[in-house]
């Protein structure tokens, strides 16, 4: 058998390259994240699909369904996956059927095509080199800020998904961090109301217009390199501990110099004292 991950525009289908456009017109078997999207987008590029087969894969979808398949109906056959847009593995169920696909001695190929990753990356201005991307982030409050707090200490251009009900919750939960870097919002890359916005502060969160409308990709980037903090700080706590004060208090002070969380800062300051 032989899979063959196709990439689809993001929004103008001006951007379907050549090489996709023809795997799609010669596909005999299509497996979509949803098949009515699919069938939509070959009808608007003017690809007939009467005579192909088309099979749901999402992330629903059971892996022992799917590998019935494989096994049964497409044995030693070639098919397409796509998802609604973009890659099928970015922040979509194709990575496990890649997997699956290898696991059962298949081949696997790529036709790449559009990415809002590198296009926002593109837009942002920000350094490419290194970027982290992260897909959708985390719902709760909590979560959300133990993730951007932990991102904060990593050098590099930070790229993530979310939602437009839940871009400016977010955007707000970013812009209370200390001392946080810009962030740059990608709204509905290659559509017609493409927008780059970069918010510095609250502030300015309260003056964009359109913002929890369409597909967004948000980025922010991290200059001061962090790795190895770790060992400043149980230098500074080794320092410190033998003159005796509290380990709260000295959690507080370090946590303040070094821009890291007082919480963790407690848990190392402990283990090494409790070690002397």
């Amino acid at each position: 058998m032989k899979l063959k991950l196709v990439s689809l525009p993001i929004g103008n289908l001006e951007d379907i390259t050549l090489r996709a456009l023809n795997e799609l017109k010669a596909a005999q078997f299509i497996l979509a994240e949803d098949t009515r999207n699919t069938k939509k987008l070959l009808g608007l590029l003017g690809i007939g699909f009467d005579d192909k087969e088309f099979i749901s894969f999402h992330d629903h979808s059971e892996a022992g369904a799917m590998e019935s398949r494989l096994t049964g109906q497409l044995k030693n056959k070639e098919f397409v996956y796509v998802s609604d847009a973009g890659s099928p593995i970015i922040s979509d169920p194709g990575v496990d059927l890649v997997k699956l696909v290898k696991q059962l001695g298949g081949e696997v190929d790529t036709i790449p095509g559009p990415s809002s990753m590198v296009a926002a990356l593109e837009l942002s201005g920000l350094p490419s080199i290194p970027f982290h991307f992260h897909g959708f982030v985390a719902r709760k409050k909590g979560d959300l800020e133990k993730f951007f707090q932990q991102l904060l200490q990593i050098k590099g251009t930070h790229v993530f998904f979310e939602s437009p009900n839940r871009v400016v919750e977010t955007a707000r939960c970013f812009l209370q961090m200390p001392e946080h870097p810009s962030l740059v919002i990608c709204r509905e890359i290659t559509k017609l109301y493409q927008q780059t916005y970069v918010l510095h502060q609250l502030e300015d969160l309260e003056n964009q217009q359109n913002l929890e409308r369409g597909e967004l990709v948000c980025l922010f980037h991290v200059d001061k390199d962090y790795t190895n903090v770790d060992q400043e700080l149980v230098d500074l706590a080794n320092e410190v501990i033998e003159s005796g004060p509290q380990v709260k208090i000295l959690s507080k002070l370090l946590s303040r110099i070094l821009k890291y969380p007082a919480k963790e800062i407690y848990q190392r300051i402990s283990q090494v004292k409790d070690n002397q």
